[in-house]
């Protein structure tokens, strides 16, 4: 899959068409997805697609925060496949291990998620290559629920006057603004994945 893609196609039994229930051949469907796509990466802090192969980020050492055993985490972008991972340091290959560095936070792969950054006994000096096929092994099930939300959102919108959903006179109505709906919000918050939980 690629980088920041849209994460629910328009054609398909599980597409937006589907879900929205217009023809697949609806001219704004496809931008819906994917700037309900984009949305979703906007409030998440992140997006949820993988590189097609290995690429190198540069990340600048200063950037790493002490934690309180003395170790140095360096927030980089998110890695969930660490296969062909190699980093580098100032020009110089460094091996996984405990002398070396260590993915942060541990477990993060085994509970779903990818890891954030990267841990070294020592402060990095000057820059730190990363290459990584970097991203997500496959979309979360709340972004795919959330992109659909806020299409149908986007959907119900054009059928509504100046952007009201429901009825006034039993107290239904719902203003549709330019934000992502509360529901979308909803389905989201339970994996809301913020770019890193930065160490202190």
């Amino acid at each position: 899959m690629p980088w920041a893609p849209d994460y629910v196609p328009v054609e398909g039994e599980e597409g937006l068409a589907a879900f929205v229930r217009a023809p697949e051949t609806d001219p704004f469907l496809p931008a819906y997805g994917t700037a309900a796509a984009r949305a979703v990466d906007d409030y998440c802090g992140r997006q949820f697609g993988q590189l097609a192969v290995p690429g190198t980020f540069t990340y600048e050492g200063r950037h790493a925060v002490q934690l309180d055993d003395g170790t140095w985490v360096l927030p980089v972008d998110d890695v969930q496949d660490i296969t062909a991972a190699v980093v580098t340091v100032d020009g110089t290959v460094v091996a996984a291990g405990v002398d070396g560095y260590r993915w942060w936070e541990r477990d993060a792969v085994v509970k779903g998620y990818p890891y954030t950054a990267l841990r070294f006994a020592d402060r990095p000096c000057g820059d730190v290559e990363l290459l990584a096929r970097f991203g997500w092994v496959a979309f979360p099930a709340a972004v795919v629920g959330a992109v659909r939300f806020q299409v149908n959102r986007w959907h119900i919108r054009r059928e509504s006057p100046y952007g009201i959903a429901g009825s006034p006179s039993s107290g239904s109505e719902m203003r549709l603004g330019a934000q992502l709906d509360p529901d979308t919000k909803k389905i989201l918050a339970g994996g809301r994945v913020v770019r890193a939980r930065r160490p202190r």
